[in-house]
């Protein structure tokens, strides 16, 4: 008997089968299930909505791809990858930035980029880190009576929202221009409105923050953590996230995820009681044609 199979663009009707599917390794596939959990399987090009493509086998979900509001693609699964890419951006005709995924998947795309008009413009190769959280370690600079770890003021989204270019500006390579600190702005915002963003208060002063970029039930994906260059080599990345998590962990949150690029970065979550599971890569292309315009 032969097993039926397909390929297609899911509607909001496949929204449980997509999430049981991400459920089977959520470590993997939080950035995906969040986005679903926010903003459904819709595509009107608003903040957290993505076409999602989907190869299926006796009517179960085996792969997805998505592409995002902000041309972001984010991969799962390891079947028909080239195939479900071609039609998410065939689907959406919004510009393709960048994707994230499993290694290998990642790295099985490549071709179908370049045949596309794609030119790779950096590659951050990134470990999957996890941590439950009854192993959760208190860094020495969270203890000292002068450090304080908290959700920041609304005061204080100006110097958070130039924080944000700074990063991208030292990460990413972005052009420090209107639209990345347009963007930046409103991501900051965002993120304090939902309650997900955290900074470290030493003497007065804000040393370091982070965010919490995905959540399903009981666990949280942090991210975007940054230490300026004057306050780094003090234990203040650590101590932030240590003292954001410990804050969730009271909220009933039990497990932690994040991608780690950076030596450095990974000893110190390492020293929090993070564990490695898994290699990724994060990848942003351009197309050719908008070199040469």
């Amino acid at each position: 008997m032969m097993v039926q199979s397909e390929v297609r663009v899911l509607t909001a009707s496949d929204q449980e089968r997509l999430q049981a599917f991400l459920e089977q390794d959520l470590d993997r596939g939080l950035i995906l299930y969040s986005n679903i959990t926010r903003a459904g399987l819709s595509d009107g090009g608003r903040t957290f909505e993505g076409t999602y493509a989907a190869y299926l086998v006796a009517g179960e979900i085996v792969a997805v791809a998505g592409h995002f509001w902000n041309g972001m693609l984010l991969v799962q699964g390891d079947k028909k990858l080239p195939e479900l890419t071609s039609l998410c951006l065939s689907e959406t005709r919004r510009p393709m930035t960048g994707v994230l995924g499993p290694r290998p998947n990642v790295e099985s795309l490549s071709r179908l980029f370049a045949d596309q008009g794609f030119r790779l413009r950096q590659s951050m190769p990134q470990e999957l880190m996890v941590l439950d959280m009854e192993a959760l370690a208190t860094p020495q600079a969270l203890t000292r009576p002068d450090v304080i770890c908290r959700r920041p003021r609304s005061s204080e989204i100006d110097l958070l929202s130039n924080w944000r270019v700074d990063q991208e500006r030292e990460t990413l390579d972005r052009a420090d221009d209107p639209k990345l600190r347009r963007n930046s702005r409103t991501r900051i915002e965002r993120s304090h409105g939902e309650k997900s963003l955290w900074v470290l208060e030493q003497n007065g002063r804000i040393v370091a923050n982070c965010e919490i970029v995905a959540r399903a039930g009981d666990r949280v994906q942090i991210g975007n953590v940054r230490t300026p260059p004057a306050y780094r080599n003090q234990g203040f990345a650590r101590a932030v996230i240590a003292g954001a998590l410990g804050q969730l962990r009271n909220l009933g949150i039990k497990r932690a995820i994040l991608f780690v690029h950076d030596p450095a970065a990974k000893r110190a979550y390492q020293a929090l009681g993070f564990s490695k599971v898994g290699d990724f890569a994060l990848e942003f292309w351009e197309r050719c044609d908008e070199l040469v315009a």
